[in-house]
């Protein structure tokens, strides 16, 4: 038993550029992307180092009111 197959060789051409194509392009996107969050991640920290002292204190003035409301709501319950 023998099968043939007849192959158009410019069709096969065009289909093997474009998944060459298609997988290079994902790979790019993929690459970019990635240098992307990176330079991202390293912009917030360089941002949040530089004014780490300001934030902090930011952070915890409206941590302590929060605790603050709150206590006073389970007190004024409680009475």
């Amino acid at each position: 038993m023998k099968i043939t197959v007849d192959v158009d060789e410019k069709k096969l051409q065009e289909l093997v550029t474009e998944q060459i194509a298609r997988q290079l392009v994902e790979e790019r996107y993929s690459m970019d992307k990635n240098a992307y969050r990176k330079m991202i991640n390293e912009a917030v920290v360089k941002v949040v180092y530089s004014d780490k002292k300001n934030i902090i204190d930011r952070v915890v003035d409206r941590a302590s009111r929060e605790i603050r409301c709150k206590a006073e709501k389970a007190l004024n319950v409680i009475k």
